[in-house]
């Protein structure tokens, strides 16, 4: 859980003015790591057996948020 709280603090360091409704964090299944853009799936440990890089979440989300 410190690595998800982690990723959750970088993403509303990096883009608080454009998910106003802030960043949840869900407990799951052990192993799972879910990242969800409203419905679409930004990232999924379980697909690919690993953590995401560094970074990697932040600009796939920056992607889809124009920034």
């Amino acid at each position: 859980m410190p690595r998800a709280a982690g990723l959750a603090e970088n993403i509303l360091h990096d883009y608080y003015e454009a998910l106003p409704g802030g960043v949840t964090i869900v407990p799951g299944k052990s192993s799972s790591f879910e990242v969800f853009l409203g419905e679409e799936r930004l990232f999924s440990k379980l697909q690919t057996e690993e953590f995401p890089a560094e970074n990697e979440v932040e600009h796939k989300l920056g992607e889809r948020l124009g920034g």
